[in-house]
């Protein structure tokens, strides 16, 4: 059911849009089948936020960018009135950051600088301790880059040492592909404090069931929660020294297991990022999320599938999005239309529930840059002409006669079982065909030397290896509708 729920330091503009358009709040909620009632109290408190589904029709009603809509006061309550705890303003507000690649490095720069806040790094062993330090007395912090201004932040402690930064930590923040989080997740949560905030951007590829296990198994409580895109095109220039924003997302959702801080949490992450955060309501809304997980392995196939191991005589890497065929956009958009089967089955196993935010990947990457792409003919154009997948190159490495596909990469490692094989087992519980999804799977199993689908049916032995629902226990569509939603219980941030 829709929802609008107050917010400490974001705005929303649903009544000047609407007077610009000519439209009164009870014609816009008939329009888009929404309470008069929800969308009077939107118009005449700017400080409400609206949820994913009043949103998303809203959005598209319009046909307007999300940052129309939505946006965060530049300087507002402190990050503790933010989370709840207002009598602990003036303290310091202890983040680690685990992991740093592009999205890592940008935190920290950023939020290193910020006064109240003490940002700490948790990265993977000594030697990464010893790189970045090296790496940070250059710019004595990490140099980012922005067409506003450039700004350097400085880490409080960088550690391979989970015991000496997690413990005293409000927000423990995950910056890593998702095939790296269940072995990091066993570093960090056994030395959590109950009630901290445990957070993955992006939380794709069953994120909240990893976490979930993980505190089980340690006994502990924390708010899990996860972004469902990150919220910069980003690019590092040095490693550990300098990293560049080629863009920022203006507005972002967000999904929280814990029903007493869902705006707490969203409130926090639109003052660290400068994007409204608007409640998702569901994590499935970011499992199904058409992004990487479609991109990603689609692409790969319409580049290699009549590959046989042979060197390409190329000289160098073919451009990834900007290379895209027409042949390739089709394979894109079949995916999508079976994401979009696949998200019919889970709504349609609980009356009630909406997962407007799973838009078809065309309409999804619209949403996500708009105006930014210059050529929105086709799906195939969007993608080609988007600036924000400029110059990335497909995957490959240099071998005796030419190039191959690299099948070490992310492409392989995280969008195969945490992303094909999430969707496809989703697929299975919804008694669901995936045709294409299924080819594709078939053949990057077949490169990966793994085995997921085996005759139609998600039994193969590395499913153990996955962030398939069946790997946490959740074997019917009710368990993984129930576990992705909101535990309704009340949780106290300590620490």
């Amino acid at each position: 059911m829709a929802a609008v729920v107050p917010t400490l330091n974001q705005r929303n503009a649903f009544r000047r849009m609407a007077e610009t358009a000519g439209i009164t709040a009870t014609q816009l909620a008939e329009e888009i089948e929404m309470p008069v009632d929800l969308m009077t109290r939107l118009f005449a408190d700017e400080r409400l936020m609206p949820d994913s589904q009043i949103f998303v029709r809203t959005g598209m009603y319009f046909w307007e960018t999300p940052g129309d809509f939505l946006s965060v006061d530049a300087a507002g309550p402190s990050l503790w009135d933010l989370i709840g705890q207002p009598e602990r303003a003036g303290e310091t507000f202890r983040i680690t950051l685990c992991g740093m690649g592009n999205l890592g490095h940008v935190f920290a720069g950023r939020l290193a600088n910020r006064p109240g806040i003490q940002v700490n790094l948790l990265v993977s062993s000594p030697e990464r301790v010893d790189a970045l330090m090296t790496a940070m007395a250059v710019n004595d912090g990490i140099r980012v880059r922005a067409s506003g201004g450039d700004s350097v932040g400085r880490p409080h402690t960088v550690t391979a040492d989970p015991a000496a930064v997690i413990p005293e930590s409000q927000l423990v923040l995950f910056c890593v592909p998702t095939h790296v989080q269940p072995a990091l997740l066993e570093r960090v949560v056994p030395h959590m404090t109950n009630g901290t905030l445990l957070g993955a951007i992006p939380a794709v590829g069953g994120f909240h069931w990893l976490a979930q296990q993980a505190l089980a198994r340690h006994d502990k409580q924390a708010v899990v929660f996860g972004m469902v895109s990150i919220p910069w095109m980003c690019k590092v220039v040095q490693q550990g020294q300098e990293v560049r924003i080629l863009g920022a997302k203006q507005v972002n959702g967000i999904a929280t297991l814990a029903q007493d801080r869902v705006q707490h949490v969203a409130d926090l992450m639109a003052a660290l990022t400068g994007a409204a955060a608007f409640d998702l309501g569901s994590f499935l809304q970011i499992t199904l999320n058409p992004g990487n997980q479609l991109l990603h392995p689609g692409i790969m196939y319409s580049l290699f599938r009549d590959w046989q191991g042979e060197a390409l005589p190329w000289a160098e890497a073919p451009l990834f999005y900007e290379g895209l065929s027409e042949a390739g956009a089709g394979i894109l958009s079949d995916l999508s239309d079976e994401l979009q089967a696949i998200r019919a089955a889970v709504e349609a196993a609980q009356p009630g529930l909406s997962l407007e935010a799973v838009l078809p990947l065309q309409m999804s990457v619209l949403g996500t840059y708009g105006d930014l792409i210059p050529d929105q003919t086709s799906l195939r154009t969007i993608i080609a002409s988007n600036p924000a997948y400029a110059g990335i190159r497909t995957p490959m490495r240099a071998v005796a006669g030419g190039l191959v596909p690299e099948l070490n990469s992310r492409f392989f490692h995280e969008d195969v079982p945490f992303g094909l094989v999430v969707l496809r087992s989703l697929a299975q519980l919804g008694g669901v065909a995936t045709p294409k999804l299924d080819m594709i799977l078939t053949w990057a199993q077949g490169l990966m030397g793994k085995s997921y689908l085996v005759d139609g049916r998600m039994t193969g032995p590395d499913m153990a290896e996955s962030g398939a629902p069946v790997c946490f226990g959740l074997t019917s569509m009710a368990e993984v509708i129930h576990s992705s939603e909101r535990d309704g219980l009340t949780t106290s941030l300590v620490g």
